[in-house]
């Protein structure tokens, strides 16, 4: 830096300045901080920021926008003119490698050195020298102050001529001062250099205060402060000379052996100070410029370079201006640029520069596609992303004037929404705008969809009765028709959980369904529902029945007396293992004898039986499918067959040998015009004869359908 840091900026007439681009953060300002020149950040993902106070000796942390009341180190430091605690840089392997590297005047003897330190939870320890250059005169000035790691992992320093020309030519090993030097991480000297065993990278320099890489080609580049005149951005290359005092003061010699600035100021300098080469998107209109302060003016200058990276093509241009000195220039981790502004005896401020923010552009609509039919009433909404955006602002209504919102929600922070307020077979209209901290931007276009029908309503069970007994390989479900629905889903199961159904057919068009092939002694579970485009209904309860092949029969038995027959032609007849829970004997009826006790039981003969509970009684035999019945004068106990049978078919042989109706009973005597299989009927004859009976499936009964009690 120069002396004459003080002078005010007065010379921007015909300049073009742009940095109206930028909204600028105040990060730290005094008097929390005081005098900041160099910021740093570590490769880590830590959020936090290092900077030098060039006063007070301290290194300060900012972490999450917040300054840290503990600074990292603080070194006793001289600070008259340029002294003072000045550059940082972090070890290109940090945090693997916890070194923080530091540039600072000692206070003892006034000696610039670079201290390598290690980071013990943002905390200073283990100081390491790795060079010193001492101070020959009293001059407080052009003492450079910077360093970095090159892409080379080598770290570079700058050290000014300490206001003593003849030092920038002479390039002795025992004199540092006007150069740029190289050397290894733990002070050694890089097998590589120019010169062997020397740290001198470059020579012939004033007072480079600052230099960068460009991280896509590797080139060098740094700030040089002139006298009154010609101010320089210099291309740096391995032994380098760069004209001072000999070339570049307030002229030029064209002498070849030295090195000729990219670009000078021969007036009106502006006391170059940070430099960097831009390569983050950020800013896209900034990629690959290299941007240089200043401290003089407080601008930052814009230069576009050629396509190697060796010439400025253009520039400066002014692009952002503070008004007071500019002292580093850095991009951080997130593409933002950051700046120190610190002047002596003026308000010291950390700045973050980041884009102007505008209103969001418009989205782009996704989905549901424009005029959308038969869409879910739980739906999915989606745009595409727009920039510089904070929030979405989702708008559904049923009218296209949007005064009856269904949805009004200005807080969606992702490009999707799932909806599930909407009614069945609605049209609905849609719409969202992009928010952010300026304002919302325009609404996109309007879409339109209709949602769809809604599900019909679980169909219920007519046939076969729930709790049934079925008596056939087959059976036909049936159940009531469900409005509005397009088909029906049946399932069915041996067991009531259907975990693994026998038949799960979910597209039958009828109110019907027949199965097949079922297995004796087998509950059978079932159920339905309904659907159409909209959905499907729940499930129906479940109904059962139990089927039983035609071998098998299933006595009703009720509670106390029981008036019965056998309509199957079984194995065993004894009355205890047919009617093993009967608690009375079995009794038959003749006129001559009364009332007999039977320990075996015939077919088409009718039995009294006494039980204590109602219940099921089960059979297996031949069904009985015709037979003829010798009746005898007076009342008759008779038995069926194992058909139903219309007592108008029965045939009465002689004819007219019938006197009365016939009767069943079940708590009581009642008529009877159908003879049901199982049970046993009164009848009386006018003499000796025969009833032959078959077989009847007509209105009057269903012969295969029982009900379990």
């Amino acid at each position: 830096m120069k002396s004459y840091f003080y002078i005010v900026a007065l010379f921007f007439i015909g300049r073009v300045f742009l940095y109206s681009q930028f909204h600028v953060d105040t990060l730290a300002t005094s008097p929390d901080i005081a005098f900041p020149v160099a910021i740093a950040f570590p490769p880590d993902s830590s959020h936090r920021m290092f900077f030098t106070e060039k006063n007070s000796g301290k290194v300060r942390i900012i972490r999450n926008d917040t300054l840290l009341a503990e600074p990292f180190v603080t070194v006793p430091v001289a600070t008259s003119g340029e002294q003072g605690m000045l550059g940082i840089t972090f070890h290109p392997e940090y945090p693997d490698s916890p070194y923080i590297f530091l540039f600072y005047t000692r206070s003892t003897d006034r000696a610039n050195m670079v201290v390598k330190y290690m980071d013990e939870d943002n905390e200073g320890i283990n100081p390491e020298t790795l060079m010193t250059v001492t101070r020959l005169t009293s001059a407080v000035y052009h003492n450079g102050g910077n360093i970095h790691f090159g892409p080379d992992n080598k770290l570079y320093a700058t050290f000014g001529d300490y206001a003593v020309t003849a030092n920038s030519q002479d390039t002795n090993r025992t004199n540092p001062r006007g150069k740029i030097h190289r050397i290894n991480d733990d002070g050694t000297i890089p097998e590589d250099n120019p010169v062997a065993g020397n740290s001198l990278f470059s020579y012939g320099h004033r007072n480079s205060f600052d230099f960068t890489f460009d991280e896509l080609t590797g080139k060098m580049y740094a700030s040089e402060n002139g006298v009154s005149c010609n101010d320089e951005i210099n291309l740096i290359v391995p032994w380098g000379n760069y004209g001072w005092p000999s070339d570049g003061n307030c002229t030029y010699s064209g002498n070849s052996k030295y090195k000729r600035p990219m670009y000078h100021w021969p007036t009106n300098v502006p006391a170059v100070t940070g430099i960097i080469i831009y390569r983050d998107t950020v800013f896209p209109e900034l990629y690959g410029k290299m941007l240089v302060a200043n401290y003089n003016y407080g601008t930052i200058d814009e230069f576009t370079l050629n396509e190697t990276g060796d010439s400025i093509v253009s520039g400066p241009t002014t692009i952002f201006s503070h008004g007071s000195g500019l002292n580093d220039i850095e991009v951080g981790p997130d593409g933002y640029i950051y700046l120190t502004n610190g002047t002596y005896g003026g308000v010291s401020n950390l700045l973050r520069l980041t884009p102007v923010m505008q209103v969001p552009p418009v989205p782009v609509l996704v989905t549901p596609l424009d005029s959308a039919t038969n869409e879910p009433v739980q739906l999915m909404f989606s745009w595409s992303p727009t920039d510089e955006t904070k929030l979405y602002h989702l708008q559904i209504s049923s009218d296209s004037l949007f005064t009856s919102l269904i949805v009004n929600d200005s807080t969606v922070t992702d490009t999707s929404m799932v909806v599930d307020s909407l009614e069945h077979d609605m049209l609905y209209y849609w719409r969202v705008r992009a928010i952010n901290s300026v304002g919302g931007g325009e609404y996109s276009s309007i879409r339109t969809f209709r949602t769809v029908i809604e599900p019909p309503q679980t169909p219920l069970h007519e046939f076969p009765p729930n709790d049934s007994i079925w008596q056939e390989h087959a059976v036909t479900l049936r159940w009531h028709a469900s409005p509005s629905s397009e088909f029906y889903g049946v399932q069915v199961s041996t067991d009531s959980l259907f975990s693994s159904p026998l038949i799960d057919s979910q597209s039958v068009v009828d109110t019907f369904f027949t199965i097949v092939a079922l297995q004796n002694d087998t509950t059978y579970y079932w159920r339905i529902r309904a659907s159409n485009i909209g959905g499907a209904s729940e499930y129906s309860v479940a109904w059962s029945f139990l089927a039983y092949d035609t071998l098998t029969f299933i006595f009703n038995i009720n509670e106390r007396w029981n008036l019965i027959s056998l309509p199957h032609i079984t194995e065993e007849n004894e009355k205890e293992l047919l009617f093993p829970t009967a608690i009375s004997d079995a009794f038959s009826y003749s006129k001559a004898s009364g009332y007999i006790i039977e320990d075996s039981l015939e077919p088409t003969r009718g039995y009294w039986l006494r039980f204590d509970s109602a219940q099921n009684v089960i059979m297996r035999g031949e069904p009985l499918r015709y037979d003829t019945l010798d009746i005898a004068e007076g009342w008759n106990l008779i038995g069926s067959i194992a058909d139903t049978v219309l007592v108008e078919s029965i045939e009465i042989l002689p004819p007219g040998n019938i006197l009365s109706e016939y009767f069943y009973y079940e708590e009581g005597y009642l008529q009877a015009d159908v003879l049901i299989p199982g049970r046993g009927y009164w009848v009386k004859a006018q003499g000796d004869g025969v009833l032959i009976l078959g077989s009847f499936t007509g209105k009057h009964g269903i012969r295969n359908f029982k009900t379990k009690k």
